[in-house]
């Protein structure tokens, strides 16, 4: 390679590790060296050539990248998952049902809790399904705690819990057992 190849090399090199620093988030860095330098921060990547592409190589990025969560944040470390649905659900379902016993719904809540339990223990429901109905429990209870619960939602759920658990055979018992409770909370 002769000397003009190689100047060109360290010159570009310079100036795509500057740019590569700027985007990782060093640009005042930057601008504090060439300040430095005696104010030439247009000659400075070229000055300092292939040291700026080592440093943008070597050094991390600045920017913070930041999580939204929205739900319930599931844990995944070494390959096993530390928080499961259905634990989760059950907690949750058991929380709510102690809020609507705080609020004197000991009745609604006594019964969500027999349903609920009866869904947990169902032989004849997957994990997918109880979770879709733990889930609907838990909205139920939730929206019948509410000082101004929205009738037609509790209706809608209540429908839907109904028609689906229904025709369960190790939870119809204790679907049907709450079905007088849901149809007075849309009243």
């Amino acid at each position: 390679m002769d000397n003009d190849t190689l100047i060109i090399l360290w010159v570009v090199s310079g100036y795509v590790g500057a740019l590569w620093l700027m985007f990782k988030g060093y640009t005042g860095e930057l601008i504090g060296c060439a300040i430095a330098a005696g104010g030439l921060p247009i000659l400075l990547p070229a000055v300092v050539g292939p040291f700026f592409l080592l440093a943008a190589l070597l050094l991390p990025s600045k920017h913070k990248r930041s999580e939204v969560t929205v739900g319930d944040k599931i844990s995944v470390k070494t390959g096993s998952i530390t928080n499961i649905g259905g634990e989760m659900n059950v907690g949750k379902v058991n929380g709510v049902i102690t809020y609507l016993k705080a609020v004197g719904q000991n009745e609604l809540a006594i019964s969500l809790k027999a349903v609920n339990d009866a869904v947990v223990a169902s032989r004849y429901l997957n994990e997918v399904e109880k979770q879709e109905q733990m889930g609907i429990i838990t909205q139920i209870a939730e929206e019948a705690a509410k000082p101004q619960p929205n009738k037609a939602l509790l209706k809608g759920l209540g429908d839907v819990l109904m028609t689906s658990l229904r025709a369960v055979p190790d939870v119809a018992r204790a679907i049907t057992a709450v079905a007088p409770l849901l149809s007075n909370l849309s009243r």
